[in-house]
Parts: C-alpha cells; structure tokens; sequence
C-alpha cells in the first residue's frame, strides 16, 4: 500500500515539475502560478516524509509485538499512536531532494532571461538565425507566433485558428511530429522568443 502510494506521490511531483517549466517558459502571471506549484509541492514532501515515518513504525511495532509472549498482548493502536508522536519530526520541506527539483526548475527561466540581456545584439541576432520564423501552416513569416506546450512547435496564431475554424480536431501541422493530441487554443501561449527573432529581422 505504502509503495503504490510513493509511487503516485513520484508521479505527481514529476507532473508539477514539468507543469512548472511550461509556466517558466510560456505563461504569464509566473509568480501566482509558482505559489500554487510550491504549495502542492509542499504536500506532496509532507505525505512522503510522513509514508517514511509510518514505515519506521511499523517496522518497531512488528518487533516488539514479536517479543509478545501469550495473551500479554498490548493495546495495538495506542502504542501504534505513541510510537507516531514519539518519532515525529518537523518535516524541513526546503531541504527535500523534491522540493530542491522544483526551485531550479522556477529558477531556470530568470537565469535564461538575465544570459539574453546581459549578452547584447550578437546573441540576440544567433537567436534570429537559428529560430524558424515561418509558419508550418501558411508558410509564410509568422505574425503573432504562438507555441504548442504540449510539443513546442511554433505556428502562426491567425494560420493556427483558420486551420481550428476548418477542422476543430487538428494535429499538430509539423511533419514527423510525435504529439498526437488535438490542438487546442488552451494549449498555446505567445512565443516570446520567436516574436523576438522576427523583430530582429524587421529592424536588419
């Protein structure tokens, strides 16, 4: 039982760790969704640290009831409990290997942002020459690039929506792309970086 539910806590926090970097990388409004990251990350620690504890317990309850001889058997839950109360400890959430994941993964975004202002025009135009700034749509140079975060192609927004208004249940457009999920207007979020290289192309 212990296990299944370690098992669906790992689960849950790879799931918020990968739900944090789209909201790094994609969202706006970063630091309320941080917040509520952290606050379910932090119950994700408190429930593996307490799995731990209980699995310590009982490893001591099966000991000593072990050493039981004939009918001197003891109130079973009220051991149980005092040997819970006795062994715990203030669960330090900051000091979790998971929660540790979760602050490089909020951190990332705001050392990539700092790298690109502090690296001036000459990697802001390699950022130009390497980003694909026509859409896979149209084919034409992208207006209002918008990313899929469900596989992070780059699509024009006005091509993306024409081609939704046709067919409301569209794939990603990109040949030899691995997602097979609708795409779905909830799913893309402005590509700042993309808009970014277009720019750079207006001003040359």
């Amino acid at each position: 039982m212990s296990d299944t539910l370690s098992r669906h806590s790992e689960a849950g926090v790879s799931m918020i760790l990968l739900v944090t970097r789209h909201v790094m990388q994609d969202l706006e409004g970063e630091e309320m969704a941080a917040g509520k990251l952290k606050k379910a990350m932090e119950g994700y620690v408190k429930e593996e640290e307490n799995l731990i504890e209980g699995k310590k317990v009982l490893k001591e309850m099966k000991n000593r009831l072990s050493k039981v001889r004939g009918g001197d058997w003891p109130d079973v839950e009220k051991e149980y409990r005092q040997l819970v109360n006795s062994k715990k400890e203030k669960v330090v959430v900051e000091n979790h290997q998971w929660w540790k994941k979760l602050e490089e993964a909020l951190q990332v975004e705001d050392k990539d942002g700092n790298d690109q202002i502090e690296s001036g025009d000459d990697d802001l135009e390699m950022t130009q020459v390497e980003r694909n700034t026509v859409c896979p749509i149209s084919r034409r140079e992208m207006v209002k690039p918008v990313k899929n975060i469900l596989c992070g192609h780059v699509y024009d927004k006005g091509s993306m929506e024409a081609l939704l208004n046709q067919n409301p249940r569209s794939r990603c457009p990109v040949v030899g792309c691995p997602n097979k999920a609708f795409v779905v207007r909830t799913n893309l979020r402005e590509d700042k970086e993309t808009k970014r290289a277009i720019a750079m192309k207006k001003v040359k």
